[in-house]
């Protein structure tokens, strides 16, 4: 406490700050960026949705961290927007069944314990030479869960082959259902 009897800049944080969860929301945005309020409570299991939301709340106040309404919300739907990645590649037709049977060897079972993933398919044109994967996510959160074993057996896959394809994402805009 300074003269005036008025606490000093650390003192002010530690009353601000010092509870709980207020350092470790913070800690969560700075790592992971903005997120919606679900990812954000997906990212912080120990935390009650109560307390999150008061905590967040707590933290706009003070202006440490300030909400984007248009994370995580298609505004027509009013939920989070899915997203699909899509990858097309020209090969040798005869190389066709080899690359889909190590995809399903090297790929598919990440997929199949993938959180999120809504639908998946393989595409092949034999007469063209030509494979597309699409995959139907139920939101970015959902393929970054995944991202650190999905992406090197993706690269594993494709280099095995010789091959680069680019990785489209794109946000689901509609869907029929």
């Amino acid at each position: 406490m300074d003269a005036k009897g008025d606490y000093c800049a650390f003192t002010k944080a530690v009353e601000h700050l010092g509870d709980r969860w207020s350092l470790v929301i913070i800690r969560e945005l700075t790592i992971h960026g903005t997120r919606g309020f679900n990812a954000l409570a997906d990212g912080l299991p120990g935390v009650s949705r109560s307390v999150l939301a008061a905590r967040r709340r707590k933290l706009e106040d003070l202006e440490l961290v300030t909400r984007d309404r248009s994370v995580g919300h298609d505004v027509r739907r009013g939920s989070v927007p899915m997203i699909a990645r899509a990858l097309r590649v020209d090969v040798p037709p005869d190389r066709i069944d080899a690359i889909v049977e190590t995809y399903r060897s090297i790929v598919r079972p990440i997929h199949a314990r993938a959180r999120g993933l809504r639908q998946h398919y393989v595409f092949v044109d034999r007469a063209a030479g030509r494979i597309e994967i699409i995959g139907v996510w139920d939101s970015a959160e959902a393929v970054h869960e995944i991202a650190m074993d999905l992406e090197p057996a993706r690269v594993r896959l494709w280099t095995a082959f010789g091959q680069d394809p680019p990785l489209e994402t794109y946000e689901v805009a509609d869907e029929l259902r």
